[in-house]
């Protein structure tokens, strides 16, 4: 890869730059921080450069990756960006170049098709999911890529794609008949063939676990961009720790029965031990399996029940295992799924092991469709996310909206671990928000924890809606709330009401996009990583301060180990926490210049206690309003085209 010289900063982004010279509007900001980003780039190092909405950072990060002599990844939270950067920014990259953008997205193996799988599944009966199965397989006649995010119409949850895809753990590899035109084989080829590389954080960071066992999964780099970088610390957490789940067991004994059926039949010994972990799952994950969410474990006062379902569970993974070994000279695929049995056991005995941990460890189980995960992740990841990043690459950028909380980066450089060597910069959201946007405080709403708090939200929700003919998103910090708000709205309101969890992420948006008046009701996952421009969306309430939950076992062990540093964990965790996390959830309503919108937090600690202000000064300048009739006349007063009123 040759540096390109038609991708300097300025001549891109500056005032009489490409950009501008096909009527995109001169953002300064988005020049300085491509500057700032093509200097960590050329010399090497570290930046976290918070960009505020608007500042177009993708693109300012994209062209100065692209004017390196060095392959660069690109890393983001959601699949969203990903699809983005593909679809809309490099082929404009590209048109303003006259020349190809070499671009390649690259994701974990079972988001890919497995072809020998597929070849398995229309050699047996038409499995009963039709209609999937339907579209799943004409669809695999013309792919190009296997990626199923492509077909329209099969959820991306649906069970037949656990039979189509595999993971690391059971892929035949190089063993596989279908190896040569192997959707993963070749997305790889063309991801090392590539100047620019896009994955996801988790992908990220499997590949840094992969590599510390001797593997690879991404092309060599010497430069990675982390987008939505506020989320990396807790992806991590989760590669740098230990789990076992119910799922993962099951998964085993699926690819292990179809491996044995492969091979010519499942005899009676080996069918037995199968039939024995099949026996041992649902005692030991349903019977530690929470109500929902998470609980921490403690071995102490655990039931004596759960360690002896784990001593079973593990027997007959053991002779399992066993059971497999005769049928070693059939092939790699056998050694994968004795090493797979291995590791669930290593992963099961290490979860109940009550020698304590070198390293601060968090313990707990979480709650899952079909059972339960059991999980042991660092405390803080951060020493050991810094080494990697700061120590092994060329250079490293971590860019977000939300990294600073009034101003200051402390926060965030604690969580990644960053060295004082990090450098720092802020690029200010091109937007006025103070014409743009309200912030609604109100302060008659009764306290979160009161229970008439439901009825006051289900109430401003509907008083608001009727201000902005509905056109909202409602964001909640929990599920109990959005079902308890959802019920009280589901008679009477006279907006379509959408909920989360009606139906995937993606289409719930795409619905909401497309449904005049729509409102829709959501808890974490939409408070980011949604982009809804224009008039479909111009109101967002939020239900309450974002803090996490002390209940929360990950949470409640960073507490108590910023106690034992002599810190106020309050101060330095959880109220930076909550900022930028709320930051985000504003963060939804304003996505253009011409965009215009009302802010609602029904949380009267806003405006009622001291930390409030600290909670104020992280969010967007916009002017405060504290009754619904000034809410009212600032509407009115204010019409954008599409709303009612104009």
């Amino acid at each position: 890869m040759k540096l390109n010289p038609h991708l300097d900063p300025a001549a891109v982004f500056g005032a009489d730059g490409a950009l501008a010279q096909r009527g995109f509007e001169h953002r300064p900001g988005q020049l300085a921080m491509a500057e700032a980003v093509a200097q960590t780039l050329t010399a090497g190092g570290t930046l976290m450069a918070e960009a505020g909405t608007g500042t177009g950072k993708t693109l300012a990060y994209l062209v100065p990756a692209l004017a390196q002599g060095r392959r660069v990844v690109v890393s983001t939270a959601t699949k969203n960006l990903q699809g983005q950067i593909v679809t809309k920014d490099a082929p404009l990259l590209s048109s303003l170049l006259g020349t190809p953008v070499s671009v390649a997205v690259l994701k974990g193996r079972r988001n890919y098709l497995c072809k020998h799988r597929l070849a398995q599944v229309e050699a047996g009966p038409p499995p009963p999911e039709r209609t999937a199965w339907r579209l799943i397989h004409g669809w695999s006649t013309v792919t190009d890529t296997g990626d199923r995010a492509e077909v329209e119409g099969v959820s991306e949850s649906a069970p037949l794609w656990d039979r189509l895809t595999v993971g690391a753990d059971s892929c035949l590899g190089g063993q596989c008949p279908q190896f040569s035109t192997c959707h993963v084989t070749r997305a790889r080829a063309r991801a090392a063939a590539a100047d620019l590389v896009v994955v996801n954080h988790h992908l990220y960071f499997g590949d840094l676990a992969v590599r510390e066992a001797g593997g690879q999964v991404l092309p060599d780099h010497e430069a990675v961009i982390f987008d939505e970088a506020h989320a990396v610390p807790d992806t991590a957490a989760a590669f740098f720790g230990r789990s076992v789940s119910s799922a993962q067991v099951r998964r085993w004994l699926k690819d292990t029965e179809q491996a044995l059926a492969d091979l010519g039949g499942l005899p009676a010994e080996t069918q037995g031990a199968l039939a024995t972990v099949h026996a041992a799952v649902d005692p030991l994950f349903l019977s530690v399996r929470p109500q929902a969410g998470r609980v921490a474990y403690v071995p102490t006062h655990a039931p004596a029940t759960w360690a002896e379902h784990a001593a079973t569970l593990d027997q007959a993974l053991s002779q399992a295992s066993t059971a497999l070994i005769p049928w070693l000279s059939e092939g790699d695929a056998m050694v994968r799924l004795i090493q797979r049995a291995e590791a669930l056991r290593d992963d099961l005995l290490s979860f109940f092991d009550e020698a304590p941990e070198v390293d601060p460890q968090v313990r707990f189980i979480e709650a899952t469709a079909d059972g339960a995960l059991l999980a042991s992740w660092p405390v803080e990841p951060a020493d050991r996310l810094g080494e990697l990043l700061e120590g092994r690459l060329h250079a490293a950028i971590f860019t977000s909206a939300t990294l600073t909380v009034g101003g200051d980066f402390a926060y965030t450089r604690r969580r990644l671990g960053l060295s004082e060597a990090a450098a720092e910069a802020v690029f200010d959201s091109p937007f006025d928000y103070t014409q743009q946007a309200r912030l609604f405080l109100p302060g008659d709403v009764p306290e979160p924890n009161d229970p008439r708090f439901p009825d006051a939200v289900a109430w401003y929700v509907q008083q608001l809606c009727a201000i902005t003919a509905g056109r909202a998103f409602v964001l909640f910090t929990s599920h109990r709330n959005l079902d308890a708000v959802h019920r009280r709205l589901s008679q009477g309101f006279d907006w379509p009401l959408l909920k989360q969890g009606d139906a995937p992420r993606e289409r719930l948006i795409e619905t909401f996009r497309a449904m005049p008046g729509a409102v829709l009701l959501a808890t974490a996952s939409f408070w980011e990583g949604v982009d809804v421009a224009g008039d479909a969306l111009s109101l967002v309430i939020i239900d309450r301060i974002p803090f996490g939950s002390p209940g929360d076992p990950v949470l409640a062990a960073r507490i108590e180990t910023a106690r034992a540093a002599g810190e106020a964990p309050f101060k330095t965790l959880q109220l930076p926490a909550a900022a930028l996390t709320l930051k985000q959830g504003f963060g939804r309503l304003i996505r253009t210049a011409t965009d215009r919108g009302v802010v609602a937090v029904l949380d009267r600690r806003l405006s009622k206690k001291g930390y409030g202000r600290s909670l104020l000064r992280a969010l967007p300048p916009a002017p405060q309003l504290d009754d619904l009739t000034a809410v009212r006349a600032w509407w009115q007063a204010n019409p954008a085209p599409g709303d009612p009123a104009s």
